[in-house]
């Protein structure tokens, strides 16, 4: 552990200049600038993690989920609930003739919702 220095005035202040040109580094920018004023938090979360967690410490550091393996599910999902859905409306359909049914309009709002999460996956 690295010794708090008598002279430094604010113990808990830090200036971090990361370099733009690394790649790694690159990541950390964009992640640590989408945590607006919840910077010290995020990293306060991350080291510790990184100190408590072997495999971190070992630089055995695992990637995060395989977006492709994600994708591949949400689709199966949607495509069963898909299936269920034609199911439930041909059951309805003599009931709801004018109206379209709640089914098909959560439908579209749950996939946008689970794009928008492959998203931000992606994006991190």
């Amino acid at each position: 552990m690295i010794p708090v220095t008598a002279e430094k005035k604010d113990p808990g202040k830090f200036t971090v200049r990361f370099n733009p040109e690394d790649p790694q580094q690159r990541t950390v920018i964009r992640v640590l600038n989408r945590q607006g004023r919840y910077k010290a938090q995020f990293l306060t979360s991350a080291v510790l993690h990184y100190i408590r967690c072997k495999r971190a410490a070992d630089g055995d550091v695992a990637s995060g989920p395989d977006t492709e393996m994600v994708e591949r599910i949400v689709r199966d999902v949607l495509a069963r609930q898909g299936a269920s859905l034609q199911d439930r409306k041909a059951e309805t359909a003599a009931v709801e003739k004018d109206e379209p049914s709640i089914g098909e309009a959560l439908d579209g709002m749950d996939r946008a919702a689970i794009f928008r999460t492959l998203s931000a996956f992606r994006g991190q």
